[in-house]
């Protein structure tokens, strides 16, 4: 369950540990950073954005696994070979797109991860006055809220606690919903979409529907979606029953191209493809911000004040916040060809998007008052990464402001979803 199949990755199904190591941090890791002339600055508040733990599939998911399954037993020629076809049992019902046990290992090891790096901002200062959740209006991001901050305040207090509730907050961690310019200028675009459908129509994704085909001795061809479900049970099955039967049925360079096809689909849609997918995540750049401002203007005050801000949403909203920071951003687009030149490709989501993917912002005070005095660290994925736009890992809070302030100071988000509103693709 921990490990899966080594490098075979999954998609945005992929699990936090099957991408990075299960790692301890000694106790106060995160607490201070050190200055040039050797000044100490102490952290003073914790901003984290993760996505939800692994999950089970949706109920259109089984939909499609009891579709493909039947379709395999009517027209498979080989169908002894494959006995675990005809074995394979939905879930039930209320487990569908709900966090699995795997997610909530996930969430456990990231809530203790983080309360022992800053276990002392922490001991002492849990309470629903200084620890914040927000979750999407989806039942995964609150249980993943919920069981994050039972292992951070059990870390810290020795005592999981379920004294604080998700606040939810839709515009801030969904914003591409009820977002009418987003769905008529990217979703229903064929246009925008024109790169995924033509390595669907590759010779590469198509010498994989017809491998497969092949091994099952179908007497009609699989489909795309049919090769897609396949992929998707191979990750479920290793997610839920560490069963490896249904991953036989692609290799892993087959598993490789479909791995393209996706990234190709969320280049376009949730990443580099487009200007208006980055300004879209301004609701949640004013909330970090706003956040962050409200400690340094509460500390000079001598006020209580957000210790902590955990915010939790989906792969979506880790993606387009990533192209909004300007990570992971490759020397040229994905296309459907240049498969090939990819294959080493930083926006790989398998690898930066996993089940429980997160951003961590942490704040620092360097002694004085004014916001001159404040330093950023951010951690992608419990890594530290360099904010783009500072030469290290630390950075003037100040300058970082500056480097995002028209998507902290100018966010339009109504008028951006506007249908009225013109945009223009970038892919």
């Amino acid at each position: 369950m921990l490990t899966g199949l080594g490098n075979n990755l999954f998609g945005h199904k992929c699990s936090y540990f099957w991408r990075f190591s299960n790692t301890t941090i000694q106790t106060n890791y995160l607490m201070q950073v050190a200055q040039k002339d050797g000044k100490l600055c102490n952290a003073v508040q914790f901003n984290y954005l993760s996505r939800h733990g692994a999950r089970m599939p949706a109920t259109d998911d089984f939909v499609n696994f009891d579709q493909l399954k039947t379709k395999i037993i009517e027209h498979s020629a080989n169908i002894m070979r494959y006995p675990f076809i005809k074995n394979w049992q939905d879930y039930r019902p209320k487990t569908h797109a709900h966090v699995e046990d795997l997610g909530r290992w996930e969430l456990h090891y990231l809530g203790n991860f983080y309360g022992s790096g800053l276990y002392d901002l922490f001991h002492g200062n849990i309470s629903p006055a200084t620890i914040k959740l927000t979750a999407s209006q989806k039942r995964r991001t609150k249980t993943s809220s919920i069981e994050f901050y039972k292992a951070f305040s059990k870390r810290v207090t020795g005592k999981a606690l379920n004294d604080i509730h998700p606040v939810v907050n839709n515009t801030m961690l969904r914003y591409w919903d009820n977002c009418p310019n987003y769905d008529l200028t990217i979703l229903k675009n064929k246009t925008q979409m024109q790169q995924q459908y033509a390595f669907q129509n590759s010779s590469y994704f198509q010498n994989v529907i017809k491998s497969v085909t092949e091994k099952l001795g179908m007497n009609v061809s699989l489909t795309l979606d049919d090769v897609k479900a396949i992929f998707l049970i191979c990750a479920t099955d290793l997610a839920v029953r560490n069963n490896t039967d249904w991953c036989s049925l692609q290799t892993d360079a087959e598993r490789e191209i479909i791995n393209y096809e996706s990234d190709i689909e969320d280049y376009y849609s949730i990443f580099y493809g487009h200007t208006l997918i980055k300004e879209l995540t301004c609701p949640l750049w004013q909330d970090l911000f706003a956040s962050m401002e409200d400690a340094i203007n509460k500390r000079k005050l001598g006020e209580t004040y957000v210790h902590g801000n955990l915010r939790f949403g989906h792969a979506d909203t880790m993606d387009t916040f990533y192209s909004a920071l300007g990570l992971y951003h490759d020397g040229q687009p994905l296309r459907a060809d240049n498969f090939g030149a990819m294959k080493n490709r930083m926006f790989y989501g398998s690898k930066i998007t996993p089940f429980s993917a997160n951003i961590a912002f942490i704040l620092y005070n360097c002694g004085g008052n004014g916001k001159e005095n404040y330093l950023l660290k951010m951690m992608v994925n419990n890594l530290p990464v360099t904010i783009p736009g500072c030469d290290s890992d630390f950075c003037p809070y100040l300058k970082v402001r500056s480097i995002y302030r028209n998507y902290i100071e100018n966010c339009k988000w109504r008028e951006l979803c506007s249908v009225r509103t013109i945009s223009q693709a970038v892919g």
